[in-house]
């Protein structure tokens, strides 16, 4: 299986945050069908945070094998390994502001002022099948303050400036990819010219 590529998937879980326990043998991914199924698979080498896990294949799957970054975005995550590696960061009949995480790990990068750190604990089973409290940070949107992510408006900037290559959700094969450094890039600029709104996040008042 992908001699000399490597496929991750995210098999994520949002239950943790609601004081559900975690196990990593029987929490489900929230991801669909195909998320799903790479969880279970025997080839699969998965990562450990309790919300944002994935599922490794292929040359590099090893890199990501045990990986129990505390901060969800933060740099030691799969996320970090992500940009590092410069991977083609790919979605499939899926809005932005449903699907990529990704612009939460550069917002954590920046330690955007619209986010910020909240605390969730619980009961967690490991691999080992042992239980025990873990705590972990979220690095979350300011809703006390009114702030809402948006992303759709980045995608379309994405768009516009050629640098997705895109069709749009459930147009032709629905399927949109783009290199995690080139997003990255896009994000730092619009950050640095105070422009990220409102192509990130936006204010209800």
């Amino acid at each position: 299986m992908l001699p000399e590529g490597t496929l991750v998937i995210p098999t994520f879980n949002f239950k943790f945050n609601d004081g559900i326990p975690y196990n990593f043998y029987s929490t489900k991914s929230h991801m669909g069908i195909l998320t799903k199924c790479a969880r279970t698979h025997p080839l699969a080498l998965r990562t450990l945070n309790p919300v944002y896990s994935f599922a490794a294949f292929g040359k590099n799957s090893h890199l990501f094998d045990g990986i129990d970054n505390k901060s969800w975005y933060g740099s030691d995550s799969l996320f970090a390994f992500i940009h590092k590696l410069n991977f083609n960061i790919c979605i499939l009949d899926l809005e932005d502001k449903d699907s990529m995480t990704f612009a939460h790990y550069c917002e954590e990068r920046y330690k955007a002022l619209w986010r910020h750190y909240k605390e969730f604990k619980g009961k967690y089973t490991s691999k080992d099948k042992i239980t025990t409290i873990k705590k972990y940070l979220g690095y979350v949107i300011n809703l006390e303050e009114g702030v809402i992510s948006t992303l759709n408006p980045a995608s379309e900037l994405l768009r516009d400036s050629k640098l997705h290559k895109s069709n749009r959700p459930f147009v032709n094969s629905g399927l949109r990819f783009i290199r995690a450094k080139t997003y990255f890039k896009f994000f730092h600029k619009l950050y640095k010219q105070e422009k990220c709104r409102p192509y990130f996040y936006d204010i209800n008042k």
